[in-house]
């Protein structure tokens, strides 16, 4: 899936473990709704980032991953937004 919009913000890389991950905000543009997504970067695709700004037209191709998890008997889903590969648009 690909999601285009301006980057609204890029966050420093959080640590947690042994796992790296950098977030952004991406805002949709020429909807009547703009949506706004955390899309999350992992480990040393954080590094992609250093070449973008806010306020950056672009798309990044996502997945979409789930994690169900159980906490005092019950279940909850944790969705995150993942980048796999992001462009600037001109």
């Amino acid at each position: 899936m690909i999601l285009t919009g301006v980057i609204e913000n890029i966050f420093p890389e959080e640590t947690r473990g042994n796992f790296r991950f950098t977030n952004i905000w991406l805002q949709e543009q020429n909807s009547q709704y703009p949506q706004t997504w955390q899309i999350s970067f992992f480990n040393d695709e954080g590094k992609w980032l250093k070449r973008f700004s806010s306020g950056d037209l672009v798309n990044v191709n996502v997945a979409i991953l789930g994690k169900k998890r159980s906490s005092n008997g019950q279940e909850v889903v944790f969705t995150t937004i993942r980048g796999v590969k992001i462009e600037k648009l001109k």
